[in-house]
């Protein structure tokens, strides 16, 4: 940041790094999900906050498109959230020569479910012998509350991630739901009638 008589302007850089895929090992066919987590930093008129987020990035590699959904959080200095969730999404293209992809990046407003518009922008590439990971970098203005996201994004294929076979191995944490209900009856031994009562 400067400080001037007149205001104060700033610029921050975001990228993400790695060995990159040889373009030639780049997929052409095919498509694959990507977990991916987001962290940025986001100007205020008064000041700088962090923001993180994650979601699920999806590239078509025979149609050279990827998109994705999200969500991120701002938090404020003390490390809690500033604002209510909002969503993220992106549309990019990539490229049929080169390992890059390019495209519109936009967030929502706080708490609302939809994505404002997607006038931001998303540069990235992939990682890895065959594009097994991606990173990249975004950016988004919000006109209204004159605000400024940006940041990086780091994702991994999903079909990487260890998970659990069966209940007799079980590799990774993980948490099992089940539900229940109680049923309360009274019986009559006179004449033999039950009366439920819940």
């Amino acid at each position: 940041t400067v400080q001037s008589t007149s205001g104060i302007s700033g610029t921050a850089d975001a990228y993400a790094y790695g060995v990159t895929t040889p373009v030639a090992a780049v997929p052409r066919t095919g498509s694959a999900d990507y977990a991916v987590q987001l962290r940025g930093v986001v100007a205020y008129g008064d000041g700088l906050l962090a923001s993180r987020g994650s979601g699920t990035l999806s590239a078509n590699f025979a149609t050279g498109g990827l998109s994705g959904t999200g969500g991120i959080t701002v938090y404020n200095t003390s490390g809690t959230p500033n604002e209510p969730e909002r969503r993220w999404a992106t549309a990019a293209s990539i490229s049929a020569t080169a390992n890059s992809f390019v495209g519109n990046f936009g967030l929502g407003r706080p708490g609302n479910a939809g994505v404002v518009d997607q006038s931001g922008s998303i540069l990235g590439k992939f990682y890895g012998p065959a594009a097994e990971e991606l990173g990249a970098s975004w950016l988004w203005h919000d006109s209204q509350l004159a605000t400024s996201f940006v940041g990086y994004l780091l994702g991994k294929k999903t079909n990487l991630f260890p998970s659990n076979g069966a209940l007799d191995s079980l590799s990774v944490n993980e948490t099992f739901q089940a539900g229940a209900v109680a049923l309360n009856a009274n019986r009559d031994n006179t004449n033999g009638v039950l009366t439920f009562n819940s």
